[in-house]
């Protein structure tokens, strides 16, 4: 009975110590998984952070970029004007063409209607310098411009 008692005892402190084992080294195996999470939760803050950074610069990059398309839509409106006004010379120059040709034909008629027809030519051409020269002033403003973009 003592001696059963002992055996007893023995075969539950050896389970004990087996049990014990077991719980440190479970214990060890999950501490060093918690230590290797941790680690690998402070590498994720780091790139998270940088991620963060990358998203204010981008942020920063769509402000700017939308600065830009705002100026380049005011550039087109204003390049769309400039056509107009390029069509007008080309315009005012087709007529000045079909003056010149009218003149040419009417040579022959008499000299009040030249001198009117040449008053008249003087006019269409002045206008046509004017606008030639606001042409390549605008010419020059589109070459800028697309300089520009």
């Amino acid at each position: 009975t003592t001696g059963q008692m002992h055996a007893m005892k023995d075969k539950f402190v050896g389970e004990v110590k087996v049990d014990k084992q077991a719980v440190e080294d479970r214990t060890k195996e999950l501490s060093e998984k918690i230590e290797v999470l941790e680690k690998d939760k402070s590498n994720m803050e780091k790139v998270l952070a940088d991620k963060l950074m990358d998203v204010e610069k981008l942020r920063g990059n769509k402000a700017g970029l939308e600065q830009a398309l705002l100026g380049a839509t005011a550039k087109a409106s204003e390049l769309a004007g400039l056509e107009d006004k390029a069509n007008q010379v080309d315009v005012l120059a087709k007529k000045l063409e079909r003056l010149k040709k009218e003149k040419v034909e009417m040579e022959g008629a008499s000299k009040g209607e030249v001198e009117q027809l040449k008053a008249e030519t003087k006019e269409q051409q002045e206008t046509l310098d004017a606008a030639d020269i606001e042409r390549r002033k605008m010419h020059n403003v589109i070459q800028e411009l697309r300089g520009n973009i």
